[in-house]
């Protein structure tokens, strides 16, 4: 069945006003997926998957960045599943998604780009799957379940992974991200993060420092851009942020050549 395709047109607080000229809309199982295609499409078909991908606010949060990879050829794609924070069952089905996107053509080795709680979706399918990824890109980016989730809003981190706190707690380090990084590490999966000093939200030392700290004592690749006196705001210092992306479009897709799917 040929994709749906519609105009899509949003306000966003940066002064854009028409963001996308399209936008092919499709379900996988009873949830909705987007993608914004590239203008101009290159042979490996890359794509940036972002998260949250929560109906048509984060198109807006992202814009700036979508606009700008389209431009340079790169597609972008998200799937909405709800406020979801990583269990193992919402990142079975983020790999739905995945292997969507791969039946699709797209390249099998995606970019992704988390804003905020964004990050505890992505990163926990990242380092469940981390041979189907090329990079990983943070915009205060909520990297540890202990921090902000459980601390300030544990309703839905518990109802995501169907336990009870103490259930949760004894499987901490199996299921955190934050402790998870070594599968990423060893696949040679470069990250790159900007976080506010002063975010009192999403603390930078709970969060991106820590990914810093245990991501370098694995061997990893990266970089964390701190921006001093920012806290936990949509504004151009994360939102239009030149670094992040310079690291997107340097980043490299593969072609798709039948993964194997786990």
């Amino acid at each position: 069945m040929k994709p749906k395709t519609m105009p899509l047109t949003l306000k966003s607080p940066f002064g854009a006003k028409e963001l996308f000229e399209q936008v092919e809309i499709f379900s996988i199982k009873d949830a909705s997926a987007f993608i914004i295609p590239a203008n101009h499409g290159r042979p490996e078909k890359p794509w940036v998957w972002i998260a949250p991908a929560l109906a048509d606010t984060s198109l807006e949060v992202f814009a700036w960045y979508i606009k700008n990879l389209n431009q340079a050829g790169i597609s972008v794609a998200g799937y909405d599943i709800g406020e979801v924070r990583g269990s193992p069952q919402s990142s079975a089905r983020f790999h739905e998604f995945y292997k969507a996107m791969i039946a699709k053509a797209y390249a099998s080795r995606p970019i992704l780009l988390a804003k905020s709680r964004g990050a505890l979706m992505l990163l926990a399918w990242a380092f469940r799957h981390p041979q189907h990824v090329a990079a990983f890109a943070g915009i205060y980016p909520v990297c540890n379940l202990l921090s902000w989730p459980l601390r300030n809003r544990p309703k839905p981190v518990l109802e995501d992974y169907a336990m009870s706190r103490d259930q949760l707690l004894q499987v901490i380090e199996k299921v955190n991200p934050i402790h998870q990084l070594k599968p990423l590490a060893d696949a040679q999966v470069p990250i790159f993060l900007v976080h506010g000093t002063d975010d009192d939200l999403v603390p930078l030392s709970e969060n991106s420092e820590l990914v810093v700290e245990n991501y370098q004592s694995l061997g990893g690749t990266v970089q964390l851009d701190r921006l001093p006196g920012m806290g936990h705001d949509e504004t151009v210092d994360f939102l239009e942020n030149q670094r992040v992306l310079h690291f997107l479009l340097q980043s490299k897709c593969d072609l798709v050549e039948s993964p194997e799917f786990d």
